[in-house]
């Protein structure tokens, strides 16, 4: 099993990084409410919010590090494995949506009803930018910081899920998210790199993007 290699991450640094993420994801959701006509402006300054946490955890890492670092790479065992992962991530918010009445994420209310640079810019921020990012960020920055503290693998896997779920500031969608961090966490323990995780967590987001694009 191959380690993640994390870097340099000082504990020092959580609750400042995470205090910036919970600050700028309700700026964000703030600005796409109030600002509905500037769809692609929503998307972009989302772009530039998960480049600004790359930047800040490649210098973190090292970027000669990060570059080479195997533990993001994705084997193709990864790939069948994946896939199982997000199907039961569907699976369980098919049942949740359909015992809760659950409306639709304000988030893609800002998508046009034709094609749109939005289009282009949402995969670039939801579906590229935002798995690599936040599984840095969760399921490396944090993680390792945990693990430099002696948490059990469980407390982390149920720490880090936790933290995932409530950075996403959906109250209604807490579960989902929730659900979803277990089981990135798991894929992420099992494997002992990020590659798979990041993959699961790509095509949960394309899914998601796919089933919400209007015309």
């Amino acid at each position: 099993m191959t380690e993640v290699k994390s870097g340099t991450y000082e504990s020092s640094r959580l609750l400042k990084i995470l205090g910036l993420y919970f600050l700028i994801s309700f700026l964000l959701g703030a600005f796409s409410l109030i600002d509905e006509n500037s769809p692609s402006l929503s998307f972009l300054l989302g772009f530039f919010f998960y480049c600004f946490f790359l930047y800040y955890m490649i210098s973190a890492m090292g970027f000669e590090a990060f570059c080479h670092n195997p533990a993001l790479s994705i084997k193709k065992q990864d790939i069948p494995r994946s896939a199982l992962f997000v199907l039961l991530n569907i699976l369980f918010a098919v049942v949740y949506v359909s015992v809760i009445s659950v409306p639709p994420s304000d988030m893609w209310d800002v998508l046009p009803e034709y094609f749109h640079i939005s289009h282009l810019i949402a995969f670039l921020s939801l579906c590229l930018a935002a798995p690599l990012v936040e599984e840095l960020l969760f399921r490396d920055f944090i993680w390792k910081i945990f693990e430099r503290k002696n948490y059990s693998k469980r407390k982390i896997l149920i720490l880090t899920s936790i933290i995932f779920a409530l950075a996403h500031l959906e109250l209604v969608r807490l579960p989902i998210l929730l659900v979803t961090g277990l089981l990135l966490g798991v894929l992420r323990q099992r494997t002992g790199r990020l590659g798979a995780s990041i993959l699961a967590h790509f095509l949960i987001n394309l899914i998601a993007f796919c089933a919400n694009i209007k015309g």
